[in-house]
């Protein structure tokens, strides 16, 4: 075992390594990677590198010497030799030889007309390079000759040139001088505008070389391939109208006749560029039978054909639209989807000029004019509009062909491309007849936004495809229910503003009038327009889902009421919630203690009721002044388990059901919809319950109020106006409160077994709530009493004491008022009790009150409108529109439902806090006591 180990041992203290090295490490030391010993090895004498630092070659003007390879050379792969003098190195670089036509510097130079040749036909090398001077009417091309082209003709052995009365071209054709010479010099020129202030000017090879020529083929020799050319050069320049090449064929254009395929804006024999002034091109009608889903004779899917066309003129075929225009890369399948009809798409990226799949691409420059084609194969020409193109006045801003990108035009004779130009968005509009012709579409429009920048920066570019249908309809139909719902309003604030300066014997136009008029128009307002906007999402969930050939798509935000109306009444409710929390929390309240106080034994020392009662009653009204009859998390979190667990958001969006690979965006109107069916549907359910099964078996808030005030003799006086409020008659039917359990006991179990009275305040009635309209002379004896205790809130013994006894005695002879007024002791301070006519409920209207007060008997007890308990409505409308808004501006149902749990926060806590403080100060009760 240990003779094993140390041989192990032997064996590692002998192993060998090496350094990990690259060809890119060799190159930086001056040598190259050998591939055999993985090392870098420096190349022998006449050698230098190969490109890729994987070997040696011989360096200029030095040749492959065969002969010494074959002698068997060692240590190096190749050896390479001069050439002797007189003689200089063979194109294949394995020999030197001697030339007959002469030497310059390292290379055989042969007199025009004629080519270098180094082998014989069969492909021996020749001994020495000799010169072959070619035949009349053909030129040197390399190393043969070529006949004469372009117009050139023979001029001499192997020399070939253009006839008289013509030039050479700079594509080596000829054609006449004077169409050549027309040619302006600053035609020959690109200029980019870029980003900022970057602009380049380029002498442009492509210009130089093919604009003359196009111009004369085109014009002298009626060449529609040179014509062609023309036209893509006028494209690359936009269309510029002041362009030699827009210029020249517009001229063309103007001297030939223009009907080819019908149109009168395509010129015959000429691309078509330009549409004449009249008639809108895209005004025509197609009975394509667009539509949402799928049928038998429906079209789902728009088929939308480029016939495309090289820088040269050729015609390249025909393409889909959306396989070019779309640079940003996506699956097949979704980019597929850009014709499908309603579908609102868009596809948007970052792209970098420099990638390799772009540039593999679009290396080829194409021009493409745009058609959509049919179910019958007939084509329909679509109007294309440049953003960058400004048209000469009273000339038409479409035109017919576009390009994707332009890596050409730039490109200077060094090869280099000083810009480029890029199609940064396209856009395709698809207009819907709409008005009883479903399924019909005006000509699409195409528009195209070109951006010039540098060839290796990263830019925006994007695809949309949008479709839009005429509302106008509809959009009236809004404006019209607005106006109806402002009328409505109007009246309303007229009748309610009767009552309202009769319950406050107003007759003054005040600021405060001025406030309770906005206050009334917002609120009838904020709820008319409400059920409008639900009735119309509902109107267009329902029309939309179920829409077969199109007639009519959703409306946008740009051109719909609906948004400013939704916003108008989400600030009308706020207003109306603002104004119900104020009114609540400065109301005057008034609990009225009919306990007599017991026989006092002496004089001296005078008898007082407990006050206990009062504060349990107190405490209990106070405890009721934020409750609803909702519970508004429950109703948030049921909504969004609704919308996001049983896939109820489904319903906002604007996907058509033909669509089943793009991820559609939702769509505003459809949202508000899905919300409202949902919100409304819980708001509801949670109604009935209360309404039908928590407040009969479980919890009567307000009722269960009203037997703790008969079980403590305490009635409850509420004014909300001056001379308006509501009345809870609480006195016992057993005339007094301030006894034990057992006595209290026996007190429930003779009502039980209607051995006393009823507890209304009418013999024989067991009614005790009001609606009552109080006398003036009432209101003035209270008013007097309660500026006392106003006035000396603030005083010194109010802050020792919490209050003062001038307070104390100011609160019992309003309690000793309020008994003497409701038990008809005064003969001119009065009220009768009477019920309301329907008609008065319904408009709440307000009698005329002189000497004697109105007290109308409330079975429904209204007093609840003193209460958050009885404004649900509002404060379900306000809840909702809050979370609708903050959806339409976020697109987001939690942040909707937070924003609008948040304000519940708020404004319960509000209520909370300045209805207590209210509280303490008209009942002098301390708010220590009101938890």
């Amino acid at each position: 075992m240990r003779s094993a180990l140390l041989v192990l041992a032997g064996i590692l203290a002998h192993a060998h390594s090496f350094d990990y090295t690259t060809a890119a490490t060799c190159a930086a030391a001056g040598t190259y990677l050998d591939g055999s010993s993985l090392d870098c090895l420096r190349c022998g004498a006449n050698q230098s590198i190969t490109a890729d630092s994987l070997g040696c070659q011989c360096a200029t003007g030095f040749y492959l010497n065969s002969s010494v390879l074959g002698a068997g050379l060692t240590g190096v792969s190749i050896a390479c030799a001069a050439c002797p003098a007189g003689t200089v190195l063979r194109s294949r670089g394995n020999a030197c030889g001697a030339c007959e036509g002469g030497i310059t510097g390292s290379s055989c130079v042969c007199p025009a007309g004629s080519f270098l040749s180094e082998t014989y036909v069969n492909g021996t090398s020749r001994t020495n390079a000799t010169c072959i001077v070619c035949a009349l009417g053909t030129q040197p091309s390399g190393r043969a000759c070529v006949p004469c082209s372009g117009g050139q003709v023979g001029i001499s052995a192997g020399v070939c040139g253009c006839p008289a009365s013509t030039s050479l071209a700079g594509d080596g054709t000829c054609w006449p001088a004077a169409a050549i010479a027309a040619v302006p010099a600053s035609a020959l020129v690109m200029r980019f505008t870029g980003p900022g202030a970057f602009v380049a000017v380029t002498p442009s090879v492509l210009f130089s070389t093919a604009l003359a020529s196009a111009y004369a083929g085109c014009l002298a020799g009626n060449n529609r391939t040179a014509c062609q050319v023309l036209a893509n050069l006028c494209v690359l320049q936009l269309y510029q109208p002041t362009h030699f090449a827009c210029s020249s064929y517009s001229a063309i254009a103007g001297a030939r006749g223009a009907n080819t395929n019908d149109w009168p804006s395509w010129p015959d024999g000429l691309p078509w560029l330009y549409y004449s002034s009249t008639p809108d091109p895209t005004s025509p009608v197609l009975a394509v039978s667009a539509s949402l889903s799928r049928g038998a004779g429906l079209t789902t899917q728009l088929t939308l054909r480029l016939a495309a066309y090289s820088v040269h003129g050729i015609f390249a075929g025909w393409l889909d639209l959306g396989s070019v225009a779309q640079l940003c890369p996506n699956t097949a399948a979704v980019t597929a989807a850009y014709s499908t009809v309603g579908l609102e798409y868009s596809n948007r990226c970052t792209l970098n000029l420099t990638n390799t799949a772009f540039q593999a691409a679009y290396a080829a420059l194409q021009f493409f004019d745009p058609y959509l084609m049919d179910t019958a194969s007939t084509l329909y020409p679509i109007p294309v509009r440049i953003a960058n193109y400004q048209p000469q006045l009273g000339a038409s801003p479409y035109v017919r062909r576009f390009f994707m990108y332009d890596q050409l035009s730039g490109q200077s004779a060094s090869g280099t491309a000083a810009a480029v130009r890029v199609a940064t968005s396209i856009e395709l509009s698809v207009r819907f007849q709409g008005q009883g012709n479903a399924g019909n579409i005006f000509v699409p429009l195409l528009t195209v936004t070109y951006g010039d920048y540098l060839p290796t920066a990263s830019i925006a570019v994007g695809y949309s495809t949008t479709f839009s249908s005429p509302n106008d309809q509809y959009y009236n139909g809004m404006v019209v229910a607005a106006g109806v719902c402002a009328g409505l309003a109007f009246l309303s604030c007229l009748v309610g503003m009767t009552s309202w300066r009769r319950r406050n014997k107003n007759a003054n136009i005040d600021f405060r009038t001025l406030i309770e008029t906005v206050v009334m128009l917002a609120s009838t307002f904020s709820t008319l327009i409400t059920a409008v906007l639900v009735c119309a999402s509902l109107y267009w969930l329902i029309y939309y889902r179920n829409e077969k050939a199109v007639e009519h798509l959703l409306p946008t935000k740009s051109s719909d009421p609906f948004v400013p109306l939704l916003a108008v009444a989400v600030v009308s409710k706020l207003i109306e919630v603002a104004h119900i929390i104020y009114m609540q929390t400065h109301a005057d309240v008034f609990f009225i203690d009919w306990e007599q106080p017991p026989a006092s034994s002496t004089s001296e020392a005078p008898a007082f009721v407990p006050l206990w009662r009062t504060v349990l009653v107190a405490n209990e009204w106070n405890e009721l002044q934020s409750c609803r009859k909702t519970y508004l998390p429950l109703q948030l979190i049921a909504v969004l388990l609704f919308l996001y667990v049983a896939g109820a958001d489904d319903l906002g969006s604007a996907a058509p059901q033909s669509n089943d690979t793009y991820p559609s965006s939702d769509h505003y109107l459809l949202r508000f919809a899905s919300l409202a069916i949902l919100y409304f549907s819980i708001a509801i359910v949670q109604l009935v319950v209360y309404g039908l099964v928590y407040s009969r078996f479980i919890e009567d808030k307000l009722g269960q109020f009203t037997d703790l005030c008969s079980v403590c003799n305490i009635s409850v006086f509420i004014l909300g106006d001056s001379y308006h409020g509501y009345y809870i008659h609480g006195r016992s039917v057993h005339g007094y409160a301030e006894v034990d359990m057992w006595q209290m006991r026996e007190n429930l179990k003779k009502e039980e077994a209607n051995m006393t009275g009823h507890r209304g305040l009418l013999p024989n009635s067991d009614l005790q709530t009001f609606e009552i309209h109080v006398p003036a002379m009432l209101r003035d004896q209270l008013d007097a009493v309660l500026l006392n205790l106003m006035y000396d809130e603030h005083g010194p013994e109010r802050a020792r004491t919490g209050v003062s006894d001038k307070a104390i005695h100011g609160h019992r002879n309003v309690n000793r008022l309020l008994c003497a007024f409701l038990d008809h002791s005064f003969r001119d301070l009065d009220y009768v009790v009477q019920d309301r006519t329907a008609l008065a409920g319904l408009l709440g209207l307000t009698p005329e009150i002189f000497s004697r007060g109105v007290f109308y008997m409330d079975a429904a007890a209204s007093v609840s409108s003193m209460l958050l308990l009885g404004q649900e409505t509002a404060l379900l409308l306000l809840d909702f529109l809050v979370f609708a808004v903050i959806d339409l501006l976020a697109t987001n149902y939690v942040a909707g439902a937070a924003v609008a749990f948040a304000l519940y926060l708020i404004y319960g806590t509000l209520r909370d806090n300045l209805g207590r403080r209210n509280l303490g100060r008209k009942t002098l009760i301390d708010e220590r006591f009101l938890i």
